[in-house]
């Protein structure tokens, strides 16, 4: 059983921490999304644009791995962009290796800190972001929170919401500072990495585990329980 966990944890290591040294290209087309427009300021620059969850359909590339077919992704590079419609090929890449060419405003690829924070973040608001625009544009507005700002908060820092306070902001903005209120409390970790171009805005998307992995969790799951389990009835 020690050998099976071993392997197992291998196998999760291996997918969360897999570099662009071993990952191949994505080709893919930008179907939609669903989100919201709001204001926000980066540093002195305030801007106005989409938040939201976006769409895609894998339609070639290198990489064998996912994503594939239909896809999400959410957007970590703001100096740059794509547009509705359009075909776009990317490096897969690890999280703390994007955005490339590298953040404005921070000179360079997002730090360790807050790599972490967005497999926590994805892992509890990413199923709920897919269920409204407001919900999409709360998620896309705290991953840029995290990536620009490691998530200080929305009216503080680098990356800010473009509006006089949290109380006169639109409801997904107020949202979106809640789930952020809530990252210090987060455990569970989504396996991400970062689809890259020099020319075109970086994404994050999910890159689901192997099926045996997700297997041996399950197994671990349960033993973990049955533990817990046979120790609460030993202390009664």
């Amino acid at each position: 059983m020690k050998a099976f966990r071993t392997l197992v944890a291998a196998l999760v290591v291996g997918v969360l921490t897999v570099g662009s040294a071993q990952a191949g290209t994505v080709k893919a087309h930008l179907d939609g999304m669903n989100g919201k427009s709001v204001k926000i300021k980066i540093g002195s620059t305030s801007m106005t644009v989409m938040a939201g969850v976006f769409n895609w359909t894998r339609v070639g590339g290198t990489e064998a791995g996912m994503p594939t077919g239909h896809f999400h992704s959410v957007c970590i590079e703001l100096d740059q962009y794509i547009s509705f419609g359009g075909t776009y090929t990317y490096d897969l890449i690890g999280v703390t290796e994007g955005p490339r060419p590298g953040l404005a405003v921070l000179g360079g690829s997002m730090s360790d800190t807050s790599a972490e924070m967005l497999k926590k973040f994805w892992a509890a608001h990413y199923a709920e972001a897919l269920t409204s625009d407001d919900k999409g544009a709360a998620f896309q507005i705290g991953v840029w929170d995290i990536v620009y700002d490691e998530g200080h908060g929305l009216f503080s820092g680098n990356f800010r919401a473009n509006y006089t306070s949290l109380g006169t902001s639109p409801v997904f903005v107020q949202l979106a500072q809640t789930w952020l209120n809530g990252l210090a409390n987060l455990t569970d970790m989504a396996p991400l990495m970062a689809i890259s171009s020099l020319r075109n805005q970086d994404q994050l998307v999910l890159v689901p585990l192997p099926a045996a992995a997700w297997a041996g969790l399950s197994v671990l799951t349960v033993l973990a329980a049955a533990r817990k389990h046979r120790k609460k009835a030993m202390s009664l």
